[in-house]
């Protein structure tokens, strides 16, 4: 792993308590998850950036490109206001520019909540979906047995029917035919029956 290192400042110039107050510092910073190094890099920056929009730098800065110009000191007031108004207003987007960046909108809750809320969809659809199969499988299997129980009663109803058939064509002749002891019996009945 790669050790950063970070300096304090020279002997002479710091003191040995001043450099462990800055050790102490970064520190604490390290402790709140801030690299000092980076910090001590935006703070220079902020610093410069500060001293580049200070009034009297763009000031000097504009006078220096516009020196060609003699300026009538009637004017001289009224362009020093000018340049004051356009560095404040400067100043102010630049504050609100920095004040928009400090702020920390918490996009990672919205996406965490966002997949919470997706998962939680997925699982109700598969169990909801789960269910409608098993439902629909039901519903097949009982149209299956439905199915047999009225293939099984139309064929009861055939046989009874062939059945019904068989009865109606049932005469004494055919009961008789090939059974002499029988057609016996029906001749004298059938003669007892015309001598009354």
């Amino acid at each position: 792993m790669l050790e950063k290192k970070l300096a304090l400042g020279v002997y002479p110039d710091v003191s040995l308590a001043l450099a462990r107050e800055r050790r102490q510092d970064a520190r604490s910073l390290l402790a709140n998850g801030v690299d000092p190094s980076e910090n001590k890099k935006a703070v220079k920056a902020a610093k410069f950036e500060k001293s580049e929009n200070s009034f009297e730098v763009v000031a000097r800065e504009w006078l220096s490109s516009h020196m060609a110009y003699i300026v009538r000191p009637q004017f001289f007031i009224q362009i020093i206001t000018l340049l004051r108004n356009a560095a404040l207003n400067s100043l102010q987007y630049k504050s609100e520019l920095a004040l928009v960046r400090a702020q920390n909108i918490d996009i990672t809750n919205f996406e965490n909540n966002l997949e919470t809320f997706k998962n939680s969809f997925a699982r109700n659809y598969d169990l909801a979906s789960n269910s409608f199969k098993k439902a629909i499988d039901e519903i097949d299997k009982s149209i299956d047995h439905l199915q047999k129980t009225k293939d099984a009663l139309l064929g009861t109803d055939r046989n009874l029917r062939l059945a019904n058939d068989k009865a109606q064509d049932v005469t004494i002749k055919k009961l008789t035919r090939g059974n002499p002891t029988m057609a016996a019996k029906f001749s004298e009945l059938k003669g007892d029956g015309s001598s009354d």
